[in-house]
C-alpha cells in the first residue's frame, strides 16, 4: 500500500531493509500488518482490513478523546486545532499514536507509535494507502521477513543485567550509604538507601530497562499521563498552570539518548529512548537534577 520512500520521508530515514509483513510490528509471514522500520528501529505499521471494515469500525465506540470528530466526510478535526483532509469517509486518532480511517467497507490503519514520526504524517501515509486500495503497489512483503529477523538479531541491543547501568558507589554517592547491594530482577534494578535513624524516609531509586518498543512505551506513558492529569485538573483555578507542571516535558538534548521526558515511566518518572531501548527512572527523596544525572548515566552505557 506504500511506496518505501514514502514511509522513508515520514520516519526522515531510510529503511533498514525492505518492508516487510508483520504481526505486532515483528517480522511473521503470516502477519496482517505490514512494517517500514528504519536503521534505528523506528517503525510504521500499516493494517488493512479488506471487507467488513465498517461493522468493526462502530464496535470501537467512543472517539479518542483528543479527537474530535465531525460529520464531514474526509475531514477531521483535532483537539489542537488543526484539521485533516484525506479520501477517507471517516477518521481517528486511536490512543497517542496511531491513524485509523474507513472507506466504504474497507479500513487503513497506520501504527507511528513506535517512532517519532507524528498523527499528521501518519495521516498522510493513510490517505496514500486508501488511494491504492483497487491498484496495490507490487511488493512483496513475504520475501523480506528473512531479511528483516537477521536484520533485528543482528543489530538489537542485547540484553543484559539492569543493574550493569548504575553501580552501588555511583547510586551511594547521590542518596547515600544503600541498605544492601541494588536488587535485580528481569528488567529492573532497585536501590535503597540505609535507614539512617533520622526519621526521614529512606530514598529510593529505580532503573527500568523496555529493551523493545521503547519509543512505544515512551509515547503511550506520556500521553496517558498528560490525559489522566488534564482530566484531573479540569475545571480547577489556573488548572492549566497546574496541568504543566504535573504533566512532564521533553529532557534537554544529551548526545546519549534521542528523545526524552519527565512523566515517561508509569510511576511519572524521567525516560529517555535511543535504538528503541527505553532506561526510565523512578525516585523517591532524590532532587529531579539528580535524577536527571542517573538516566544519563544508564544511557551512556547502552
Amino acid at each position: 500500500m506504500l511506496d518505501p520512500k514514502e514511509a522513508e520521508a515520514a520516519l526522515r530515514a531510510p529503511l533498514a531493509t525492505p518492508p516487510f509483513r508483520s504481526s505486532n510490528g515483528d517480522p511473521f509471514a503470516n502477519g496482517d500488518g505490514c512494517t517500514y522500520e528504519d536503521a534505528h528501529f523506528h517503525r510504521i505499521v500499516l493494517e488493512v482490513e479488506w471487507d467488513g471494515a465498517s461493522a468493526g469500525w462502530k464496535m470501537m465506540g467512543n472517539i479518542q478523546s483528543m479527537v474530535n470528530q465531525g460529520p464531514t466526510k474526509g475531514m477531521l478535526h483535532l483537539a489542537d486545532g488543526s484539521d485533516l483532509a484525506g479520501t477517507w469517509d471517516e477518521a481517528r486518532v486511536e490512543g497517542c499514536c496511531k491513524f485509523a480511517t474507513l472507506l466504504g467497507d474497507q479500513s487503513v490503519s497506520v501504527d507511528v507509535e513506535d517512532s517519532t514520526v507524528g498523527i499528521p504524517e501518519a495521516a498522510k501515509l493513510a490517505d496514500a494507502a486508501l488511494k491504492r486500495l483497487q491498484k496495490p503497489l507490487t511488493i512483496d512483503g513475504i520475501q523480506a521477513v528473512a531479511a528483516a529477523k537477521d536484520f533485528e538479531a543482528a543489530h538489537r541491543p542485547k540484553r543484559r543485567d539492569p543493574c550493569s547501568f548504575l553501580t552501588r558507589a555511583e547510586a551511594e554517592a547521590i542518596i547515600g550509604p544503600l541498605a544492601a547491594d541494588p536488587k535485580a530482577d528481569a528488567e529492573s534494578c532497585e536501590y535503597d538507601q540505609k535507614v539512617d535513624g533520622s526519621g526521614r524516609l529512606p530514598a529510593q531509586l529505580v532503573i527500568r530497562v523496555s529493551w523493545i518498543a521503547g519509543y512505544q512505551e515512551l509515547r503511550e506513558n506520556t500521553s496517558l499521563r498528560q490525559g489522566f492529569i488534564k482530566g484531573f485538573t479540569a475545571g480547577m483555578p489556573r488548572g492549566k498552570d497546574v496541568a504543566a507542571v504535573l504533566g512532564g516535558s521533553a529532557l534537554p538534548a544529551s548526545p546519549y539518548w534521542e528523545i526524552a521526558s519527565g512523566g515517561a515511566t508509569r510511576a511519572g518518572g524521567l525516560g529517555a529512548v535511543k535504538n528503541d531501548v527505553m532506561i526510565g527512572v523512578d525516585a523517591i527523596g532524590v532532587a529531579r537534577e539528580k535524577t536527571l544525572k542517573v538516566l544519563e548515566t544508564a544511557m551512556s552505557r547502552l
